[in-house]
């Protein structure tokens, strides 16, 4: 029986192709630096707050989801991103996904303007996650120019060697990774990459 996340991908599959018609691929990775020897900011911060026993607070900046529609079409992102960032929010997830959670790369660019705002002076801004259903490379340099820190992978929707390729294509970009299961099946079926934080959505 086909669940909400198949229906997610299968329309995911189609924007990708619609990502390629819409940018020049080649342009947007000569646009997009490669980073060596460079660990992700994410992987940093958490690892600080871990030592110092400190909480590490990911936010979410959400306009609706597949089960419970509009949640807030007219939310104010700038005013919603200055709150977390106020309260000590870690990292916020800002969704990208249209069809199913109405967000979009220019949330996500928005986002990363409103914590950089000279105007505001955040010492030190929030890192950004992008959180969408990333099948493809093109999904992660878009990601990465519109300010991103950081991508969501979900093991339920990727081949193990897939997600390891993605990962280490987005740490090469200077992104951290989170790589999200749901249960010990999922666990198992990437327990022997490499990845230095994990999520479980248990829900």
């Amino acid at each position: 029986m086909s669940t909400i996340l198949d229906t997610i991908v299968e329309h995911k599959l189609i924007e990708v192709k619609e990502l390629y018609a819409q940018n020049d691929f080649n342009d947007l990775t000569q646009k997009v630096p490669v980073l060596t020897n460079t660990t992700p900011a994410f992987y940093t911060r958490i690892a600080a707050a871990r030592a110092a026993g400190q909480p590490f607070f990911i936010t979410e900046f959400k306009r609706k989801s597949p089960s419970e529609g509009w949640i807030n079409r007219e939310v104010d992102l700038p005013a919603q991103i200055g709150r977390y960032a106020e309260a000590g929010a870690g990292a916020i997830s800002v969704l990208t996904d249209q069809a199913f959670f109405g967000g979009s790369y220019a949330d996500l660019r928005l986002a990363h303007a409103t914590l950089h705002d000279p105007v505001r002076a955040i010492a030190q801004p929030p890192l950004l996650l992008q959180k969408d259903f990333i099948l493809d490379p093109i999904q992660i340099y878009l990601a990465r120019q519109a300010g991103a820190d950081l991508i969501l992978l979900i093991a339920a929707i990727l081949q193990a060697e897939r997600l390891d390729f993605l990962k280490k294509l987005a740490e090469s970009l200077g992104m951290g990774v989170l790589v999200e299961v749901h249960d010990q099946a999922e666990l198992d079926k990437i327990q022997h990459l490499d990845f230095p934080v994990l999520g479980v959505n248990n829900r």
